[in-house]
């Protein structure tokens, strides 16, 4: 059914769970049903942000150390995904990789058997590892520590083993990371430790259901319901800027990345890489990407615009992330009609 608007908690009520001890407070946010979630989203508008995130991290993992929330860990062990940076030492080997594009890091290198391969070593200009990902690198190159996705235990399974507490404090925090994110009140570096700190916690599928939720490739996911405040939070987003309502928040984050920092889209994009371990998320990720793309010629091509925005193609989410899509994801690329575009 639809989702009823969230309730407003008392500011004082807020002040007097953060004097507690955390223990004391998470306790007394069991006893009543929607206050967990209604306290984690006043936490992101009225503390300071390292304050909010302190709290958020306890709540969901039950201590101040950013980590998967518990039943969240094993999802993400059949695909390594590491994000590099630029400078990092990544490793290609012709006889693993399904395509030049395709390289694996040099811890995933150390722990897995290429004896007698064509393989070489290289600086990365960013990216992500693909050990463990069928589609672009052969099982038998796999390392001993990432066994493929078909192993990664399915949304359901996953979200099946979230306590209900830590699934309402989960989309709490969701709701409330989105709305700083979409306030243009906060500052550059709130938004920024906002992202690294989402990226630091891989914070549970829940995170990529939230960001495209409504959007482009979102199908019936489990626990859908629990991102549609977010999913409404974009579309006024997108209206207020002065287009056509931003279907998801990653829509709208794709539609006006022209106009932020370039700091703030490589934390972005750090972000995505890591949701992208995921393949669920990866497909809406791409379906996101190619619904944009004549936007994206639209502002590369605006004088108005090319003046504040990216310089260099390559550093754009179109950019970045379209030779991240192989395998499979080339029919997804055909049906929506990408290829046309691009001739």
């Amino acid at each position: 059914g639809a989702r009823t608007a969230m309730a407003v908690i008392d500011a004082g009520l807020v002040s007097h769970l953060c004097t507690l001890p955390k223990a004391e407070a998470v306790a007394a946010l069991k006893l009543q049903s929607g206050l967990p979630e209604q306290f984690v989203v006043a936490l992101w508008s009225s503390l300071p942000i390292g304050d909010a995130i302190e709290w958020s991290t306890f709540l969901l993992c039950g201590s101040t150390t950013p980590c998967a929330p518990v039943g969240e860990g094993a999802q993400r062990r059949g695909v390594c995904g590491m994000v590099w940076r630029a400078g990092d030492t990544v490793y290609h080997c012709r006889t693993c990789g399904m395509d030049p594009s395709c390289a694996i890091c040099a811890e995933c290198f150390g722990s897995s058997d290429h004896e007698g391969h064509d393989y070489w070593m290289f600086s990365s200009g960013g990216g992500c590892c693909d050990c463990g990902d069928a589609e672009a690198w052969r099982p038998e190159g796999f390392c001993r520590h990432h066994s493929g996705v078909e192993t990664a235990a399915s949304d359901a399974e996953v979200l099946a083993r979230l306590q209900p507490f830590t699934l309402a404090c989960t989309e709490g925090v969701l709701t409330g990371w989105a709305r700083l994110m979409l306030d243009r009140r906060r500052t550059l570096a709130d938004q920024t430790r906002a992202v690294q700190w989402l990226t630091e916690l891989a914070a549970c599928r829940l995170a990529g259901i939230a960001l495209t939720a409504g959007g482009s490739g979102a199908g019936s996911q489990p626990h859908e319901q629990a991102a549609q405040d977010v999913a409404s939070g974009a579309a006024a987003a997108g209206r207020a800027e002065g287009g056509e309502p931003s279907t998801s928040l990653l829509a709208c984050f794709l539609r006006t990345e022209v106009r932020v920092t370039r700091s703030l889209r490589e934390e972005l994009h750090r972000l995505y890489f890591e949701l992208m371990r995921d393949c669920d998320f990866k497909e809406r990720l791409l379906c996101h990407i190619i619904e944009q793309y004549p936007l994206f010629v639209q502002q590369a091509l605006d004088p108005a615009i090319a003046g504040e925005g990216p310089t260099d193609s390559a550093t754009t989410t179109f950019g970045k992330f379209t030779v991240q899509f192989k395998g499979n994801m080339v029919r997804t690329m055909v049906e929506k009609g990408l290829l046309p575009m691009l001739l």
